[in-house]
């Protein structure tokens, strides 16, 4: 956030910015929980791990792009973690 003078403020942008990007990654993918998109629950893998990280960059290089013709967007380093974070939410994939 921006501190005590403006609480919540950019929170506020980064939730909605994550869930914008999970929504389009498990509309690529059918999911964004990395153990469904390994295949544990069903044995169907539906994307690797580079995979995921090759779909996850393109999602953040076209929001970027976007972000430098629009002057209302202004992305904070929460925001890139949050996005991490979101790959890994079951910690399937953590340290692979």
């Amino acid at each position: 956030s921006k501190g005590c003078s403006h609480p919540g403020e950019t929170k506020a942008q980064t939730y909605k910015l994550t869930k914008a990007l999970s929504a389009a990654f498990e509309e690529k993918n059918g999911t964004y929980l990395c153990r469904t998109l390994k295949g544990v629950p069903d044995g169907t893998v539906r994307r690797s791990c580079p995979g995921c990280i090759s779909d996850a960059c393109q999602l953040i290089e076209e929001y970027l792009l976007k972000s430098l013709f629009a002057a209302d967007v202004n992305p904070s380093a929460a925001t890139f973690f949050a996005i991490v974070r979101l790959l890994s939410t079951d910690g399937t994939c953590a340290g692979a």
